[in-house]
């Protein structure tokens, strides 16, 4: 018996194909879905008229029936398609854990830095700088503890009598050694000189520098302890 080629393509290509996909073939899965589709609308029709009083006794029993063999149709042929998509070419399990990255990227989408750490040595000209200098509210908690905001984030401040116990850094934060960059919201010669202003020296910059928002201008400077900032205009 002679086969065409078109008629070996497809037999080949069903070898290759997982048995519910054999089972149940393109078109046969989309008239099922027509029908499933034409037993709702049906039970919708039929529910409408019960509820326009249209009689109601068998309408109500016609609708409820269509509704049921809806589902029977309908189920099978969601299965199948499922089944389909994890089997197709073989990726079913990279498919389902690509799904999976993505419901946890939207998942952590939302984290953000809520505060950080930097330790000083002196509490009154590092307020004073950080509250003058770097424009932060200078918040104290219930224990004492004081820390500088900066609307939706903040430095806590490890400084001298602050109790830290031992729920630290493997290496602690020091005076002098922290390295932070705060966004500056007007123009870099803005920046530079709200510096002058408060005497703070400019150390390098301004320089182009990559932060969060993009590419910007920066200039960088020291607190009271020497740890060194940045302002960045973008």
């Amino acid at each position: 018996m002679h086969v065409g080629p078109r008629a070996r393509t497809t037999r080949a290509a069903q070898r290759g194909s997982p048995p519910w996909s054999r089972a149940c073939p393109a078109t046969r899965c989309t008239h099922l879905t027509d029908g499933a589709i034409g037993l709702y609308t049906g039970a919708t029709i039929f529910a409408l008229l019960s509820a326009f009083g249209v009689s109601e006794e068998n309408t109500a029993t016609a609708w409820w029936l269509l509704l049921v063999v809806g589902l029977v149709v309908a189920v099978p042929t969601a299965v199948g398609g499922v089944l389909d998509w994890l089997a197709r070419e073989g990726t079913g399990c990279r498919r389902l854990e690509r799904f999976a990255a993505r419901r946890v990227r939207a998942m952590v989408v939302g984290i953000r830095l809520d505060h950080s750490i930097v330790a000083i040595s002196d509490w009154e000209s590092s307020n004073r700088f950080y509250r003058d200098v770097i424009g932060a509210d200078l918040v104290q908690a219930d224990d004492g503890r004081m820390a500088y905001r900066l609307e939706k984030t903040q430095l806590n401040v490890h400084g001298p009598g602050v109790d830290l116990s031992d729920n630290v850094a493997r290496h602690p934060v020091r005076p002098g050694n922290s390295d932070l960059c705060f966004a500056w919201p007007g123009s870099i010669d803005e920046a530079i000189a709200h510096l002058a202003e408060h005497g703070v020296e400019i150390e390098t910059g301004p320089v182009r520098r990559f932060g969060a928002g993009g590419h910007g201008m920066s200039v960088y400077f020291r607190d009271p302890d020497g740890s060194l900032l940045e302002f960045i205009s973008y």
